[in-house]
């Protein structure tokens, strides 16, 4: 899944952020995992002055065995 959050005025007037939170497998479904990730993302952009322009989601899209970089997922979508 890919959620957009863009602002170009933003963007234009500092760095731009592009968030990308993912969890493994369908058993970590139950948990907080994107949101807790997104958060520390928006708070470490906040801290530096970037405008997040664009947040990427990945579920049950394992890095290990290489699906978060097949079709369909959000970083082969951007």
């Amino acid at each position: 899944m890919v959620k957009h959050i863009t602002d170009i005025k933003a963007a234009s007037e500092t760095k731009p952020a592009y968030l990308y939170a993912r969890f493994s497998s369908q058993g970590q479904r139950d948990g907080h995992s994107i949101e807790r990730q997104l958060t520390y993302g928006r708070t470490h952009a906040d801290q530096h002055g970037w405008a997040v322009v664009e947040e990427m989601t990945d579920e049950a899209k394992s890095a290990f065995k290489g699906a978060n970089r097949e079709d369909g997922a959000a970083l082969v979508d951007c």
